[in-house]
Formats: structure tokens, sequence, C-alpha cells
């Protein structure tokens, strides 16, 4: 087969793929609605995934029922990136809003903040742990008060320097020449020096 062929036989692999997920999506929608009404007919999911047999578990279920009680963007079942799992836990308008067109993300450069509308496919981990909080997505202020934060953290948790002679004394007064940890031996050398 030559190149032509094969990229003409791959494009429409490729169509009839796509055709079959979205078919499939659809019928996960359908199913998320036979299974509510199973639910609000009196079984539980744990009946329900008896009856379906092993491979469907009550977590699967559990987001089939979300599917089902438009709770949960169907998309979001077979998304891998790390802020699939954080807008599993938004209202559904906000899962479609951020699927559909991105969110806005805080960034820092220089000492100035910027904003970046960055895809939900392409949040990192930390920027997810940033732009959302639970059951919300955090506004532009709310990053910022996070970022702020978590600079905080890391200048308390900093490791202080241990140098030898962190403080000069004069007359009688001692100033700190930057953070420091003293021992109570030095602290009474520092009070000698000042008497």
């Amino acid at each position: 087969m030559n190149n032509a062929n094969a990229v003409s036989a791959s494009s429409q692999s490729i169509q009839t793929f796509t055709q079959l997920v979205a078919e499939g999506a659809e019928c996960w929608k359908k199913a998320g609605e036979v299974l509510v009404e199973l639910v609000d007919g009196g079984l539980s999911l744990h009946e329900v995934s008896e009856q379906c047999g092993a491979n469907i578990t009550v977590a699967t279920l559990t987001r089939f029922e979300q599917i089902g009680r438009g709770l949960l963007l169907h998309d979001l079942l077979i998304c891998e990136y790390p802020a699939a799992k954080y807008m599993a836990r938004l209202p559904f308008s906000e899962q479609r809003r951020i699927h559909d067109g991105g969110v806005d993300v805080i960034i820092e450069n220089n000492g100035t903040t910027e904003t970046l509308k960055v895809s939900a496919d392409n949040l990192t981990s930390a920027q997810c742990r940033q732009v959302f909080d639970g059951e919300i997505a955090r506004s532009a202020s709310g990053q910022k008060a996070y970022i702020t934060s978590k600079s905080q953290e890391a200048r308390i948790m900093a490791p202080i320097e241990h140098v030898t002679n962190p403080y000069t004394v004069r007359g009688r007064k001692c100033i700190f020449n930057r953070g420091c940890e003293l021992s109570a031996a030095q602290i009474a050398r520092i009070l000698v020096e000042m008497a």
C-alpha cells in the first residue's frame, strides 16, 4: 500500500473511531438516565451492581447516576488529565464552561500577576490546586489569595540559616542581620556584650 492510500485509510479509520466514541458517549447519557429510573424505582446501586456483574462497580454506577441526573458532564468519564477529577466536583454548568472554554489562571511574573486562559486538559496538578477549591473554581482574587498564602507558608517553612555571626552589637542595641536561630547560651553572650 502506498503512502497516499495509507493516509486515506487511516483518515477513514479515524473518522469511524471518532464517530463510535461520540455514539458511545450518547449511550452513556442514556445508560445514566436508565440507571436513574432504576434507583428512583427503589433499587440501590449495590443491587444494580450485583445484577450487572463484576465489571460494573458501585463507583462506576455512581458516575453514571451523576450523568443521568445531569450532575456530571459525560465527557469527564474518559478524561485523564488532572483537572477532570476537580471538575467532576463542580456544578454541571461550571463543568461545561471550563470543558468548553478553559479557565483563567493567575500567574506571577517578576512581581506582577498575569491572567492566562488555559484549557482544562493543559492544567497542571499545581495549577488545579490553585484554580479549584472543593466545589468551586476560584475567582481571580481567590487565586491571588491562594498564591499569597502559599508564598507565606513557604517563607515560614524555609529552613533557618545557621551562620556564625548573624547579629551585630552596637552599644546597648543588638542588630540582627538576618533571620536566625539562637541558643540560650548565645542570647546570654549577646546580653553580656550589651552590658
